[in-house]
């Protein structure tokens, strides 16, 4: 399966965690929708424990609009279609260089390295369609998505905004961005 984002083709990775575990990562589709709404939201029993609810309201938003052409959102699913977790990106519109980023992966999958992958995946994606920063708010300083930016390689700047705490990394090019355990799916 290969979907546009950001203007760019973006094909699907077949990848192994570190424990073995097959999973896809993929761009979303419209089937994926009502799953990844109520996992974010917290309707499902695995929901993502979101150190933010601003990343939840942030990947709704990503979800209302498959396709949208300054938006990525890619998927991290079993072989068997089952989602269990998500990654977007959005350009910000006064710099066309810079995304805000949000992630969300299922309470079973979280500290497997379904993050990592799916960080590592969409950095690389963004890099190559000429985004250089990805930016998100969060509650508190070494907020998990904090340490999910700082996978890719670069220094994660963390400073004070409204109450919260905004993170920015500056992206390394993307043929330095490799998800690990993946390998590029001809489905």
């Amino acid at each position: 399966m290969t979907a546009t984002a950001f203007g760019t083709p973006v094909p699907a990775l077949s990848c192994r965690l570190p424990d073995g575990t097959p999973l896809l990562v993929r761009p979303l589709v419209h089937r994926d929708v009502p799953r990844l709404v109520a996992l974010v939201s917290g309707a499902e029993p695995d929901a993502p424990l979101l150190a933010e609810p601003a990343h939840a309201e942030t990947l709704r938003r990503f979800l209302e609009d498959v396709g949208h052409r300054d938006r990525l959102v890619l998927v991290a699913a079993t072989l068997d279609g089952h989602a269990v977790g998500l990654a977007g990106a959005e350009r910000v519109r006064s710099d066309r260089t810079v995304a805000e980023v949000a992630v969300a992966v299922a309470a079973g999958w979280q500290r497997r390295g379904v993050g990592t992958l799916l960080v590592t995946a969409l950095a690389r994606a963004a890099a190559e369609d000429g985004v250089r920063r990805f930016t998100a708010l969060v509650r508190a300083a070494r907020d998990p998505v904090s340490r999910l930016l700082g996978a890719v390689g670069a220094p994660v700047t963390e400073r004070p905004a409204h109450g919260l705490t905004e993170i920015e990394i500056e992206l390394p090019p993307a043929a330095e961005l490799v998800p690990p355990g993946s390998e590029v799916s001809e489905e």
